[in-house]
């Protein structure tokens, strides 16, 4: 399995928003003078920036295994590799088609490290580059 990490930049914004939106989370519900279960609400967003942070350290930006291609988060796309029949590289993206779909793979968010073995696996593929 070859993992595609995201860059150290991404992760560590996620972190930053989540640690910051839980300090104000503690502060809004500490500082509150007539507390109510409402205030709670302020603990869904710093919750949702953790686990973002989680997902992209722990399951990175793609997966290649078995002959697939997977984007890992919550609405992300998969590709057969062998299904994949033109490669497109745009304006800081790789677009991947095949003849019933297409995936969009974005650069910035990816590690150095990573974006050469992403280069290295496509350059395995028999497809049209454009």
């Amino acid at each position: 399995m070859i993992r595609i990490q995201y860059s150290k930049k991404q992760t560590t914004l996620n972190l930053i928003s989540g640690v910051i939106w839980l300090l104000n989370a503690i502060l809004q519900v500490t500082m509150n003078e007539n507390p109510n279960w409402l205030n709670c609400f302020w603990f869904l967003l710093p919750a949702f920036h953790l686990i973002v942070y989680y997902n992209q350290k722990t399951k990175g930006y793609l997966s290649i295994d078995n002959g697939i291609i997977k984007q890992n988060w919550l609405f992300g796309k998969q590709m057969k590799l062998e299904e994949i029949t033109q490669i497109k590289h745009a304006s800081g993206e790789y677009i991947l088609s095949s003849t019933t779909e297409r995936m969009k793979i974005q650069i910035p968010p990816i590690h150095k490290d990573s974006i050469a073995d992403l280069k290295s696996e496509l350059k395995k593929l028999d497809v049209k580059w454009v």
